[in-house]
């Protein structure tokens, strides 16, 4: 079988200057005026049916994808994926193993599961993906990682099976994500949309608790005496305001974007304003109003239902459920 086999128009073909692995790093996307750049190999197409259903689908069906050319050989089209991490994939496939790399970077790992996960070839490249994650992937510096490493971490997490690895920065990402959970890799969008929820739901819970304690100072039924409910209601108003919220609560509308640690942090930090009146010094603060739902808010658990389990144990019900569906 053949990959690209004669030349696609408006591409330039650059198989000839490739050698080896190295060569592919440095390979722009673009040739000269801007044109795609084709790049062809000849692989083995029982190898390929044999290590990827979606390659078999593709060798045994009327798909477009493949066709035979005037030899008689397939033709698989492939684009928009890395060079290099196709490489990597059909050495594994076609057992050329000493070639493999035994480490990659995040990047070219996370295209690793890009292609792994489209053509759903998990088990063979099971054993280097393990070491490739074991190299690259360290838990104790999750949490000090930026939004888009850490959804690389998730995608890369999910399709290589790493329960423990996604339930880490599944934490990290509830706990530091302060807008929409969006992601430009193919995770599932139930994985997006239960995270995103599970989001809004953690920041509601801490808005609900400062606007709670914002209504009772409001209706005076917090502090010891009027004078310092209407000190307390002040100072709590200028503080929300100045962290970004809004008072009175607006109804209505989504979520501040603020993070469930952003919020935890503004809550236990909330300053008491000390005063006193005819040498009477009141004692009322923020940190006996809050002890409580601070306490409760800092042991909740923050992956409930979106633990790697959890979706897994959905997908396994659709696949038992959908071949009885008509």
């Amino acid at each position: 079988m053949e990959l690209k086999q004669p030349g696609i128009e408006g591409f330039t073909d650059v198989t000839s200057s490739i050698q080896k692995l190295d060569d592919l790093k440095n390979l722009k996307p673009f040739y000269e005026h801007r044109q795609s750049i084709e790049l062809r190999c000849r692989v083995s197409s029982a190898h390929l049916m044999l290590a990827s259903p979606v390659f078999k689908a593709m060798l045994d069906g009327p798909f477009t994808e493949s066709s035979r050319n005037k030899d008689g050989r397939f033709e698989v089209k492939t684009v928009e994926c890395s060079a290099e991490a196709l490489l990597i994939l059909l050495d594994i496939i076609h057992g050329h193993h000493r070639g493999v790399p035994k480490t990659l970077d995040l990047p070219l790992l996370t295209e690793m599961a890009i292609l792994v996960d489209y053509y759903e070839c998990h088990e063979i490249t099971e054993i280097f993906a393990d070491n490739w994650i074991a190299s690259v992937i360290q838990e104790d510096e999750i949490e000090g990682s930026d939004y888009q490493t850490n959804m690389s971490r998730l995608f890369t997490s999910w399709v290589f099976d790493k329960s423990a690895l996604f339930n880490s920065v599944v934490h990290t990402i509830l706990n530091l994500t302060a807008g929409p959970i969006q992601a430009d890799l193919p995770l599932p969008s139930t994985i997006l949309e239960a995270l995103d929820q599970r989001r809004l739901s953690l920041t509601k819970q801490f808005l609900d608790n400062l606007y709670e304690l914002l209504e009772a100072f409001w209706d005076n039924d917090g502090g010891c005496c009027t004078e310092c409910t209407a000190i307390m209601l002040g100072t709590l108003i200028k503080q929300m305001l100045s962290f970004g919220l809004e008072v009175p609560r607006p109804m209505g509308r989504p979520a501040i974007e603020k993070s469930f640690l952003q919020l935890q942090e503004f809550s236990r930090n909330l300053k008491t304003p000390k005063w006193q009146h005819n040498s009477r010094m009141y004692c009322c603060t923020f940190e006996a109003e809050t002890e409580d739902w601070l306490l409760t808010m800092s042991d909740i658990d923050l992956c409930l239902g979106v633990r790697f389990e959890d979706f897994k144990l959905a997908k396994s019900v659709q696949k038992i459920i959908a071949p009885g569906l008509k």
